[in-house]
């Protein structure tokens, strides 16, 4: 059983992909839709693939997987993939995500941003992101770590490097996990970072570094992990690359003193991330509810967006409230 895309399917497809300035076997996309190159190339040929891939590449895209279907040539019909469609969207309810989002699938759009910060990334710049509470700084960040091992940015000698610093209780478990990241053998009680450096002369990782405030508290008995980011970090040829997210600016973390080495916040670039636009708020609202026997009306997702100001995580769990009010009186 299988979809083919017809004609104009595949026209739509293009149009978005040209948009995106992705290859037809851009590795990014096979990342995204979770297929290999062979599958999308024959998505591509009008071939008929496996349902599941069809969807796949489909939502990868942006698109919905029902208008490109060439339904008269596939060996599938509507009936069935909608009664299964319907059977397993009580699986995994389409609201509701808390914390980090890692799956790919869950993730929701920010492409833009993710383009500006895959740019900043491949000129070595050290980059900041700051927002309120549950806006979204910690999927994003993942989701630059998770893209970036799939060598989207064309560098294969470039490492992506995630670590949530709320796992540690101090400067040393960071640094000897650190040091584990980067498969290197290295006496973590040289505080001075010697070793580290040598070790990773030649060598080039994008860190990414999650609730990055955590570090406030590691300088009340010690700074040198802070102190030796810095040092790894602060020149265009330096072995580290540091992208890191925190609710406060670095400024104000970690504000110029006279007594101290070079501030950190003056050698990363800061950018804010916001809540979600109205037309992406809509967007994901949409999106979120394909594959559902839920649709919220006009009315509705105008009282959503008006009462979570679009925030993501507000956004979330209004909509989950009336998703899951809708459904108990559908049934």
């Amino acid at each position: 059983m299988g979809l083919k895309a017809s004609e104009e399917g595949i026209a739509i497809a293009n149009n978005k992909r040209e948009s995106q300035l992705w290859t037809k076997s851009s590795s990014y996309l096979c990342q995204q839709a979770h297929v290999e190159k062979t599958t999308l190339k024959r998505f591509w040929q009008r071939v008929i693939i496996n349902v599941e891939n069809f969807q796949n590449i489909c939502k990868a895209l942006g698109l919905d997987w029902e208008q490109l279907v060439d339904w008269e040539n596939s060996t599938t019909n509507r009936d069935n993939i909608t009664s299964q469609r319907l059977k397993n969207s009580a699986d995994i309810p389409p609201f509701g995500d808390i914390g980090c989002i890692e799956n790919v699938n869950r993730f929701f759009d920010r492409k833009t941003l993710l383009t500006t910060l895959f740019q900043e990334i491949s000129f070595g710049r050290n980059i900041s992101l700051v927002g309120q509470s549950e806006i979204g700084k910690s999927s994003i960040l993942y989701q630059i770590f998770n893209i970036g091992n799939q060598d989207i940015i064309g560098s294969k000698k470039q490492g992506f490097i995630y670590l949530d610093l709320q796992l540690f209780p101090d400067d040393k478990s960071f640094y000897q996990t650190l040091c584990n990241k980067l498969n290197l053998k290295i006496d973590i009680n040289d505080t001075s970072g010697f070793d580290l450096r040598r070790k990773l002369n030649g060598k080039k990782y994008i860190l990414c570094l999650d609730e990055f405030e955590v570090f406030t508290e590691f300088s009340k008995s010690s700074n040198y992990a802070l102190r030796l980011l810095r040092g790894l970090s602060g020149a265009n040829n330096a072995p580290l690359t540091l992208v890191t997210a925190s609710r406060s600016s670095l400024s104000e973390l970690f504000p110029d003193s006279a007594s101290q080495s070079s501030p950190i916040y003056n050698i990363f670039k800061e950018i804010e991330v916001t809540a979600f636009s109205q037309k992406d708020a809509r967007a994901f609202l949409i999106h979120r509810l394909q594959g559902t026997n839920i649709k919220f009306t006009e009315s509705q997702i105008k009282e959503l967006l008006n009462k979570s100001k679009c925030h993501p995580a507000r956004l979330q769990e209004e909509a989950a409230s009336l998703y899951n009010y809708l459904a108990q009186n559908s049934e």
